[in-house]
C-alpha cells in the first residue's frame, strides 16, 4: 500500500551461543506487520518476548536470520536486510529516526549541540531550544555535556535529538521509563503531533497509560516466540 512505512515480512531471528559449543536459541519465528502513516504501532508481550529484538532488527542494530525488513525510502519500499552498511547507513540518515532508553552521548558536546546536530539544517538550534523547553529541562544544563545529567535528564536530551528529524519511520523504545508525570505528558503530545505529520511510529511502552494515549494497534509479539507456551 502507498501509505505503507514499514513492512516487517516472515523476520526470523536466533542467537549462537558461542561460549556453549554454538547451541542455537530460536527468538522470533515469521514475525508479520505493517505500519502506516500517521500511525503508531506497539509491539506488546512480556519482558523476553522479543520485543526489543524485533526494534534492533528494524533499527540495524540486530541481523536478521530470515525475512525482510521494507522501509519506505526516497519513496520506494526497500529491504534493509539485503543492504550493504553504506547504502542502510543512508536510509537510517534520511529515513529512520530513534529514541532509545540510552543517551548516545558525545563527550564534551553540550546538550543544545546535540540536540540540533540531530536536527541539522536551518532553525535547528531553535527548535532544539524549544524541545527542551518543553521537556522541562532547565535552560542552565543547556550548555553542559549530558553524560554527567540524571538519568531523568539524559532521557529528556534524547527524547529532543530523536524527535527533532523529520523523517517519515520514528522507533521509540520506552521512552517515558525515566520521567515523572509532567514530562510523560509532553511526550504524548509529541507522539500525537508526530502522527498528524503522517510520521509511522513502532514503540515499545511499559506504561500502561503513554500506551493507551498513543497506540493505534498493538502486535502481540508472543506469537511469534517459540519459546512461548504451548
Amino acid at each position: 500500500m502507498a501509505d505503507t512505512i514499514l513492512a516487517v515480512e516472515n523476520l526470523s531471528k536466533a542467537f549462537t551461543m558461542h561460549l556453549r559449543g554454538g547451541i542455537v536459541l530460536p527468538v522470533l519465528e515469521h514475525v508479520s506487520f505493517t505500519v502506516a502513516a500517521g500511525e503508531c504501532v506497539v509491539l506488546g508481550g512480556p519482558s523476553g518476548a522479543g520485543k526489543s529484538s524485533i526494534m534492533k532488527i528494524v533499527a540495524g542494530t540486530y541481523q536478521a536470520r530470515s525475512g525482510a525488513v521494507k522501509v519506505r525510502h526516497r519513496g520506494a519500499l526497500v529491504d534493509t536486510t539485503a543492504m550493504t552498511a553504506r547504502d542502510f547507513a543512508a536510509v537510517r540518515r534520511e529515513t529512520i529516526a530513534e529514541v532509545t532508553q540510552f543517551l548516545r552521548a558525545i563527550p564534551r558536546v553540550s546538550a543544545l549541540d546535540l540536540v540540533s546536530a540531530a536536527g541539522g539544517g536551518d532553525g535547528a538550534r531553535e527548535e532544539a531550544a524549544s524541545l527542551l523547553t518543553r521537556l522541562n529541562l532547565p535552560e542552565r544544563l543547556w550548555g553542559l555535556p549530558p553524560a554527567t545529567f540524571s538519568g531523568g535528564e539524559k532521557q529528556r536530551v534524547n527524547i529532543a535529538a530523536g524527535f527533532i528529524r523529520k523523517t517519515p519511520l520514528l522507533l521509540v523504545d520506552e521512552p517515558t521509563a525515566s520521567l515523572d508525570a509532567a514530562n510523560r505528558a509532553v511526550v504524548v503530545d509529541l507522539i500525537t503531533a508526530k502522527k498528524a505529520a503522517g510520521t509511522a511510529i513502532l514503540g515499545i511502552f511499559h506504561d500502561h497509560e503513554v500506551r493507551e494515549a498513543v497506540c493505534d494497534r498493538v502486535v502481540d509479539v508472543t506469537a511469534f516466540s517459540p519459546r512461548r507456551a504451548a
